[in-house]
């Protein structure tokens, strides 16, 4: 009786350590400090050559903003994975295909060290000939855009207020 109960006892106690494994790894231990989940902020580079504003849609919270290079402004959007993946995409290539992802609207992909006032990101992928694989792009929550950047996220909240009254109206007609 004796040799039962302790490997039942052992039995519970490895399950116990499965249970509790698995439950930990499926938790998103940055989510509370990820940029998206900081509502109506917005982020740009020391260099303020990239930016993006977090925007509620009525559905979720969303990153839009712009990618500056010598030759081109790129109207982004940020989508910030699960654990510390980052996705820049070109969103007005998104808009065209109605958001059906397509690997040629990806300019780059990173891995993000979260800050609660910044986010670091180390490229690991890229697509754009000024940013290289390994570089770093530190995102600092602002106060302030440039007017470059201004004039984007005005377009922007637009864009947004405008789904999210679509997303309300749908939601009535429900």
């Amino acid at each position: 009786m004796s040799k039962f109960y302790k490997a039942a006892k052992r039995i519970v106690r490895i399950f116990l350590a499965i249970v509790s494994f698995v439950i930990l790894s499926s938790c998103d231990m940055h989510d509370d400090v990820k940029p998206r989940n900081q509502d109506d902020t917005r982020w740009i580079t020391a260099d303020q050559n990239i930016f993006f504003s977090v925007m509620y849609d009525g559905n979720y919270n969303i990153c839009l903003g712009a990618l500056k290079t010598t030759e081109t402004v790129y109207h982004i959007s940020l989508e910030f994975d699960y654990g510390s993946g980052l996705i820049i995409s070109d969103y007005d290539m998104l808009t065209e295909n109605d958001f059906l992802v397509d690997m040629n609207q990806i300019l780059l992909r990173a891995k993000c060290d979260f800050g609660k006032k910044k986010c670091t990101a180390e490229v690991t992928e890229s697509s754009i000939d000024s940013i290289s694989v390994g570089d770093k792009i530190t995102f600092h929550l602002a106060d302030e855009l440039p007017d470059w950047a201004e004039e984007i996220e005005k377009v922007n909240r637009k864009a947004c207020e405008g789904n999210e009254e679509m997303s309300t109206t749908v939601n009535i007609e429900k």
